[in-house]
């Protein structure tokens, strides 16, 4: 989350209400951390690490791959908090799976080997 997120009302809100929900770590992310720096990060919406379109079915192979994720990224999930807390958005996550925004991790997730992943940043 950046400083920018208290400037949309209820963002902040959500997001708390999101990482609640989902026993996910939190992670400021720098403002200044510069635009390129963030579009490599996949931080805009529509976009994966290292600046890659969603919907390149290709780039969501690629990150599927290196991820290690037992389903597919598919190009329609919800890119916004207030999208992600509606009934229907929770029923295309499995327990166990990793819900990403912006490239980020940013629910709780099982390794490979089975831990739960449980600290909160």
């Amino acid at each position: 989350m950046g400083e920018r997120a208290s400037l949309v009302v209820d963002e902040l809100e959500y997001a708390a209400r999101l990482a609640d929900a989902t026993n996910a770590a939190w992670a400021w992310i720098p403002r200044r951390a510069g635009s390129r720096a963030a579009i490599e990060a996949g931080c805009f919406p529509g976009l994966l690490p290292r600046g890659r379109l969603v919907t390149d079915p290709m780039a969501r192979a690629n990150i599927d791959a290196a991820w290690g994720l037992t389903e597919p990224l598919h190009e329609n999930l919800p890119l916004c908090f207030r999208c992600m807390l509606t009934p229907e958005a929770w029923e295309q996550f499995l327990p166990g799976t990793t819900m990403v925004m912006g490239g980020l991790t940013c629910a709780t997730w099982r390794t490979r080997r089975g831990h739960e992943k449980s600290s909160k940043a």
